[in-house]
């Protein structure tokens, strides 16, 4: 799962195009910057998003690894910042794919990384973790109608999917 993390982590920071189109729209790294900026420059005192740093963005040498940089950049503070300054903010207009792809992956690791029975996977078909699995598997299969080559390798896609794979 840390690789998971990492590669989806991989996504935001070390895209060329700099953006994707998924099933839910169009997902910008410049959504994540646009955060950072707003929360850093023009609204130091009022911090959502006060996890979010420029290593997030631009990692160097080792940090790339980092499973705990890739969590954060996925964290749900950083969605609900985007929505809080979409209005505020020109570059942050767009940015509601980005924020449904935030929240997606973001459940995702919280139902694969659960340590306690109250947030634990269960084989019942009502558990919102099981259905945050399905979900993500399903935006997967979506997507890769989508587009012929999610930014992704082959084996780690599959990987995952295996991994994912429920009941």
């Amino acid at each position: 799962m840390a690789e998971a993390k990492r590669r989806a982590s991989n996504l935001v920071h070390k895209c060329k195009r700099l953006k994707r189109t998924t099933p839910y729209g169009t997902v910008k790294k410049r959504h994540w910057e646009a955060v950072l900026e707003e929360e850093n420059y023009r609204q130091p005192n009022l911090k959502i998003a006060y996890k979010l740093t420029p290593a997030h963005l631009k990692p160097k040498g080792f940090q790339v690894m980092n499973v705990p940089l890739a969590t954060e950049v996925f964290g749900h503070e950083i969605s609900v910042a985007m929505a809080h300054y979409q209005p505020y903010c020109e570059e942050l207009k767009d940015s509601t794919a980005t924020q449904k792809f935030i929240d997606l992956v973001f459940n995702l690791i919280q139902a694969m990384s659960s340590r306690i029975p109250r947030d634990a996977l269960y084989v019942n078909e009502n558990c919102r973790r099981r259905k945050a699995i399905q979900e993500f598997l399903e935006f997967l299969a979506d997507w890769e109608k989508l587009e012929k080559k999610i930014p992704v390798s082959r084996s780690t896609l599959t990987g995952l999917k295996v991994t994912c794979k429920v009941l």
